[in-house]
């Protein structure tokens, strides 16, 4: 099992739990209780917690965001191509669920 960011924590969880036998996280998020301090991570993910919005309604990363989090090392090119093949709206209860 892999997961990254939310899913990495997951993918932890059910390791944990006997569910998967093995798993990768990447870059995972910290668990209850532990707070990330660097800006740029809280810069990066707030968005997709959906704060003061409708719940109901999914989010979609925007390209600036895009290239914050992820892409910021790459071309333009790629960068563009990137966030085409590999974003989809996400649930906001999701991300939400995780706090």
């Amino acid at each position: 099992m892999i997961g990254h960011s939310f899913g990495g924590l997951l993918t932890q969880v059910l390791v944990n739990r006997g569910l998967a036998i093995a798993a990768v996280a990447v870059h995972s998020v910290p668990p209850f209780g532990v707070i990330p301090y660097e800006f740029s991570f809280l810069k990066a993910g707030w968005r997709s917690l959906g704060i003061f919005t409708n719940l109901d309604k999914t989010y979609m990363m925007s390209f600036e965001t895009w290239q914050y989090a992820f892409t910021n090392g790459m071309s333009i090119a790629d960068q563009e191509s990137s966030y085409e093949d590999n974003t989809i709206p996400e649930s906001k209860r999701d991300a939400r669920g995780g706090l």
